[in-house]
């Protein structure tokens, strides 16, 4: 009789989850300890169990926060958002828009193999970004790699689970993609502008298509048509002369002023360079809370905000044991080289976020022409 050799992997895999989930349990140990206190008052406990009510009080915090921050101290937002919540959005948002081709929120094979699709060709548009811009000083247009391999992963997708009566909805998406690949040519400076604030609007249109029901559905077009009012109050000038009140004390490191020229480069107008780093940075914060907060607790049916271990237990199941591992390491080191070295840090963060906005307009894409997504079956 032989002996089976103890699987040393399998172990340490189980000590190492087994110490996620008392973190990640203490977590929610000292938020539920907090939210005691705000439920000692009746008509905020049956406000917060109500899942709408719940998101919606939770944007318009988000709003009056990041709103004033943008204004008074854009260069915190520019730093400290991504910093904080950059690497863990991209986590939530591959995971959650693999879920945008089906209602069903347990990963099914179909799912998994197109999450592993938008990791495969994030690390490949990584891997040619830098090693043109590094070694063969080619300059190609800022999102021409990551759109055009996003698009090839969309061409894969149709010819893997298309069906001849999508065909027309299929041949749309695509020719806007081609669309925005020859804008990218054409006006590289303004594609740039116009990439990074359709960004943070593209959030609240996979917001929409998962809300869970028709109150949920009313909370994210009420929270876009107040994202939009405010950016035009933003553009008509009304806040200007509060932005150079806190200037002295910006960090420099930020290179706000550098970003502000990127995000309005038809203008020379100094005022309109900062309208628009307060839009972006305002914009940002709203689209981490969307991809962190208002997605997930349309996906999951709670009383409650979702719990950190859910979070986890969401993301180990969808990604696997080595898979999750490897990106929270790799999330952890990216930060602490952040913190270290600010500009190497900013750079590979940047690039990896680059490819996820087009990872995001690909799998909507998806959702809207190849495949079905029936809110009736959310669970």
């Amino acid at each position: 009789m032989t002996m089976r050799k103890p699987n040393l992997f399998s172990g340490m895999n189980q000590n190492l989850y087994t110490k996620t989930m008392i973190v990640t349990s203490y977590i929610d140990l000292i938020r539920s300890k907090i939210l005691l206190q705000f439920f000692k008052f009746p008509y905020l406990q049956s406000l917060y169990q109500k899942r709408h009510h719940r998101i919606q009080i939770g944007f318009l915090f988000t709003i009056v926060f990041s709103l004033t921050l943008a204004v008074l101290r854009s260069d915190i937002l520019l730093i400290l958002g991504p910093f904080i919540y950059g690497y863990w959005h991209l986590a939530t948002s591959y995971k959650h828009s693999s879920s945008l081709i089906s209602s069903s929120f347990n990963l099914s094979n179909k799912q998994r193999y197109v999450l592993y699709g938008l990791a495969f060709v994030t690390f490949i548009e990584i891997f040619l970004h830098i090693y043109l811009r590094k070694y063969q000083g080619i300059l190609l247009p800022n999102g021409f790699i990551g759109l055009s391999l996003a698009l090839v992963f969309f061409l894969f997708l149709f010819l893997k689970q298309g069906t001849i009566k999508r065909l027309p909805h299929f041949f749309f998406f695509l020719s806007l993609g081609i669309g925005i690949i020859l804008i990218s040519w054409k006006e590289p400076l303004n594609f740039v502008s116009i990439t990074l604030f359709a960004h943070n609007w593209i959030a609240f249109v996979a917001w929409g298509k998962f809300s869970r029901d028709k109150k949920n559905l009313r909370v994210s077009i009420v929270s876009l048509i107040i994202f939009a009012l405010i950016h035009m109050i933003v553009i008509s000038g009304f806040l200007d002369s509060y932005f150079y009140i806190y200037e002295d004390i910006f960090w420099k490191s930020s290179g706000h002023l550098d970003v502000a020229w990127l995000l309005a480069p038809w203008s020379d107008n100094d005022i309109v360079w900062r309208r628009a780093l307060c839009l972006y940075t305002f914009g940002l914060s709203m689209h981490y809370f969307i991809w962190l907060k208002a997605i997930p607790e349309n996906v999951y049916n709670n009383k409650t905000p979702v719990s950190f271990k859910k979070s986890f237990n969401s993301i180990y199941n969808s990604y696997g044991a080595i898979l999750t591992y490897s990106f929270l390491s790799l999330s952890i080191i990216g930060i602490i080289i952040w913190g270290i070295w600010y500009e190497i840090g900013s750079y590979l963060y940047f690039t990896i976020s680059n490819m996820h906005v087009w990872t995001e307009l690909t799998m909507l894409f998806a959702s809207f022409s190849i495949f079905g997504f029936s809110k009736k079956q959310l669970r």
